[in-house]
């Protein structure tokens, strides 16, 4: 088995001209843009979520009834991310490298902002540990590219499948 995957690496490196090496870091490069969008998304969640002033363009708390609605400009925050993927997706061939970064952190910002009235909802130390937990598997993985040989592209079918066991967790949860 050691020798089929040998050889099937041999194959690949020469019919595509990507060396497993060039994978690894191309992989790596990955895993630390993810870690620096979730640091991203994390602070702007924070620093919009816990100032009042900022939330409130976002959020209508009526306290009186406990109940929580959007603005116009929360509604505007909360599909822009939706709009910039859309965008990507859509133009990514054309458009650079660096317009796709900067377009990526847009999303990420956005994103933040989008999710922010979470702190009126649960406290600090749930959202700052889920945050956490998910920067840190990020950036374990974008060292562990860096400084191994490791083939990271083969954790994407089982991470796919984490995904969509997650969305069906959330969507239980949503009713329990």
């Amino acid at each position: 088995m050691e020798n089929y995957d040998y050889q099937e690496s041999e194959v690949i490196d020469s019919v595509v001209g990507v060396s497993q090496a060039d994978v690894s870091k191309f992989m790596s490069k990955v895993f630390s843009y993810m870690f620096l969008a979730l640091l991203a998304s994390g602070v702007t969640a924070y620093v919009v979520g816990s100032t009042p002033s900022l939330l409130s363009y976002l959020i209508e708390i009526d306290y009186f009834t406990g109940s929580v609605s959007r603005t116009g400009v929360g509604w505007v925050v909360m599909l822009s991310p939706l709009a910039i993927v859309i965008l990507m997706s859509t133009r990514m061939e054309k458009m650079s490298s660096q317009a796709l970064l900067f377009a990526f952190l847009a999303f990420s910002v956005l994103f933040g902002a989008s999710i922010s009235y979470i702190f009126v909802f649960y406290d600090m130390p749930h959202i700052s540990l889920t945050f956490f937990i998910s920067a840190a598997t990020f950036g374990i993985m974008a060292v562990a590219g860096y400084t191994t040989s490791l083939d990271l592209s083969k954790m994407g079918s089982i991470l796919y499948m984490a995904l969509i066991g997650l969305v069906i967790a959330m969507v239980v949860n949503w009713f329990m």
